[in-house]
């Protein structure tokens, strides 16, 4: 009978553990960048999504004749299939280039839930920058720039409070209807004005690291627990009588 207990109580301590899955998301090649024109130059006034197959995606910037002033970063990432699990913690890490962003300071680079969709494809909805905001801000100091430095590449993720709100973010995606294989968009943007880009690493790039997006699910399983204790108890019971 000893054997049996000792059996059961096992099985119910590795069954009431909740089970996880990671998935590690790379960023798709649709990712893309949003930029201003004031004219000046072949393009005309307002936004235009910029060239598609970028290695780098500045954000920030004040070049208008190119039409790389005011702009923002889209990634995209393809949503797994969580199997009817949900999700416990997300995570966005990635690599940017810092060099004299000029304007300002502090100044904060700021990272955006855009929204969900079938296609992959970045559109001038995407867009933040400075006081334009899109969708649901997941962090607003993503990277904090103090001063005008230079500190080229760097690795740069999410921090706690940003996982939070990733989290709940992806799991609204789901709930309002988002579904394995579906997309989903996060804009990288920055508060204030700068006279030079803080570069993000794209999913084309082929010598940094290219953003990942991670989500780990985990199942609770109280129901088991509650059979296993419910047998427990018949068999002391039936113990007891014997």
């Amino acid at each position: 009978m000893k054997k049996i207990l000792l059996t059961i109580i096992a099985f119910a301590c590795s069954a009431s553990m909740s089970m996880a899955a990671m998935f590690a998301i790379d960023s798709d090649v649709a990712d893309r960048g949003i930029g201003m024109s004031d004219g000046s130059g072949a393009d005309p006034v307002g936004l235009k999504l910029l060239w598609a197959g970028e290695d780098e995606q500045g954000v920030g910037d004040d070049n208008f004749f190119y039409t790389k002033a005011e702009q923002a970063a889209v990634l995209v990432f393809q949503l797994p299939d969580l199997g009817g699990e949900s999700i416990s913690t997300a995570n966005l890490d990635f690599d940017a280039y810092i060099a004299y962003p000029g304007g300002t300071f502090p100044k904060n680079v700021m990272l955006y839930g855009s929204r969900y969709d079938a296609s992959s494809a970045v559109t001038l909805g995407d867009y933040a920058y400075s006081a334009t905001t899109v969708g649901t801000l997941l962090q607003g100091d993503l990277i904090n720039i103090a001063s005008n430095v230079n500190l080229g590449w760097g690795s740069y993720e999410t921090s706690a409070t940003g996982d939070s709100a990733i989290t709940t973010w992806l799991s609204d995606q789901y709930t309002a209807g988002a579904s394995a294989g579906d997309y989903v968009f996060l804009t990288i943007a920055i508060d204030s004005e700068s006279s030079n880009p803080v570069n993000i690493a794209m999913a084309e790039h082929i010598t940094q690291s290219t953003p990942v997006l991670t989500i780990t699910t985990a199942i609770p399983e109280p129901g088991t627990m509650a059979l296993v204790l419910i047998s427990l108890g018949g068999l002391l019971l039936f113990r007891r009588r014997s």
